[in-house]
């Protein structure tokens, strides 16, 4: 018997416990193992985007932006060049993905649902009635300063079992998770 929520990965060719997906970034799957960490490696790229774009210097972000500064003599202005403005975009870019990926799995996370389980017909049996319960159970102590760090929190759980959520399920014609 498979442990559950664990899902079989077609391109690593492994059993994953908690799957949530294959992610070509880290070239492995996203699973109870590194979930944390893929969480808190999308907030971190997206805090140092939006670090960079607010402190770049000679020229500013916004300056890089101004694409008639490139035109030599367009506004009166000294030319830019094309670095800073494609460097600019590149990092708007990379924030926007690292972002947007990161809120959704948070809101996963929040609902105590993995990528492949919201395809799952009927009502998450493992979902807390509190968004806080479900995050702890995959992010570990909200108050620990460690919350936002890449280092191993106490979880409590090994990731082979789960506790059935306090929701009450009501019967949706088959077990969750059968297609």
């Amino acid at each position: 018997d498979r442990p559950e929520r664990a899902h079989h990965c077609s391109a690593c060719g492994r059993c994953v416990l908690r799957m949530d997906h294959h992610c070509p970034w880290v070239g492995t799957c996203i699973g109870w193992r590194n979930h944390r960490y893929f969480l808190i490696m999308n907030w971190w790229a997206f805090c140092a985007c939006l670090f960079w774009l607010l402190t770049a210097r000679g020229p500013t972000a916004w300056e890089a932006l101004d694409v008639f500064t490139m035109i030599p003599g367009a506004t009166g202005g000294v030319s830019v060049g094309l670095l800073p403005l494609v460097s600019v975009l590149m990092t708007c870019t990379l924030m926007l993905v690292t972002g947007g990926m990161f809120i959704h799995s948070f809101t996963m996370v929040a609902r105590n649902v993995t990528a492949i389980e919201e395809f799952f017909p009927g009502e998450n049996p493992y979902a807390f009635p509190g968004s806080l319960d479900n995050v702890r159970q995959m992010m570990g102590d909200l108050t620990s300063p460690r919350f936002w760090l890449p280092i191993d929190t106490r979880r409590g759980s090994d990731g082979t079992s789960y506790p059935i959520g306090l929701r009450k399920v009501k019967g949706s014609g088959g077990a969750y998770g059968s297609c």
